[in-house]
């Protein structure tokens, strides 16, 4: 949340300075390098929002279900039968909060610090110096993917429920969902999803600790991205702006897992043996 709002303050900052920052007799804004830039930079904030806001939900209500368990197991007022099933929503709810945290924390940190890159790179040499709030926020989003557990760190924590089929699941939930706004976005989204689909069990099938781990942060970018997808084009069922948004993301959403997966799904174990000589002085 914390890079999140970084990043939120380092766009606004971006788009303020290039809507007063006259080049060629006109604002740089209108600059159609510069406008993709900005174009870019908000779509990356909103979807990483969308992610953060459902894993929050995910977390709190784990958190509800701990709560409720506990209060009906001390006072006596629930039957077996329905501590069982609450036990049962509670073992999924852990696993969905254990996957969805280090997503979120991978994707919003990332997401803050490309921003906050872009935001300076708008200023230009302006954005450099501290007469402008964009080189603060570049040095502070820098931490965040550091801190309470690096970028790799968090892939780590996420890969497992990745390849066992948690996501898979909770994909195929967002999949029942009403999109008849939105058939043709959809369709880009179910494509990545068969793609990361197809690029995990292939990773299933080489069956190497090594290619595993080699490729689990493709795997966990693509996870995010195909969630993201999923979760902007819910947005966009009830909201015009939002169908802008889920529009331009995936189509560069789609790019990304594409290219993923034809690495995933392209890669040679065997080629690992090189990784040592290649960082050797």
């Amino acid at each position: 949340a914390q890079a999140q709002g970084i990043a939120e303050a380092a766009c606004r900052a971006a788009v303020k300075y290039a809507g007063e920052r006259v080049q060629f007799g006109a604002p740089i804004a209108t600059l159609t390098p510069v406008a993709a830039m900005l174009a870019d930079m908000k779509v990356s904030v909103e979807a990483a929002r969308a992610l953060l806001y459902e894993t929050a939900l995910t977390v709190d209500i784990k958190e509800g279900l701990e709560h409720r368990i506990a209060q009906l197991a001390a006072t006596g007022e629930a039957a077996a039968a329905d501590l069982k099933d609450l036990r049962a929503e509670l073992k999924r709810s852990n696993r969905l909060a254990s996957l969805y945290t280090p997503l979120a924390k991978a994707c919003c940190t990332e997401m803050a610090n490309q921003v906050a890159y872009d935001a300076l790179q708008v200023h230009g040499g302006s954005g450099y110096m501290r007469d402008f709030p964009v080189e603060r926020h570049a040095r502070d989003a820098r931490i965040t993917n550091i801190y309470e557990g690096t970028t790799q760190l968090q892939v780590v924590a996420a890969i497992g429920g990745v390849l066992s089929g948690t996501l898979a699941v909770r994909l195929e939930e967002y999949d029942a969902g009403d999109y008849a706004r939105t058939p043709e976005l959809l369709a880009r989204v179910r494509h990545a999803r068969a793609r990361l689909q197809a690029a995990i069990d292939h990773v299933r099938a080489v069956d190497d600790p090594r290619y595993r781990d080699f490729h689990s942060r493709r795997l966990v970018d693509m996870a995010i991205d195909v969630t993201c997808g999923y979760l902007l084009l819910r947005d966009a069922q009830a909201d015009a702006r939002k169908l802008l948004v889920a529009r331009h993301f995936v189509a560069a959403m789609a790019a990304r897992v594409e290219g993923a997966a034809a690495a995933v799904l392209g890669g040679d174990p065997g080629r690992l043996d090189e990784l040592a000589a290649l960082a050797a002085d």
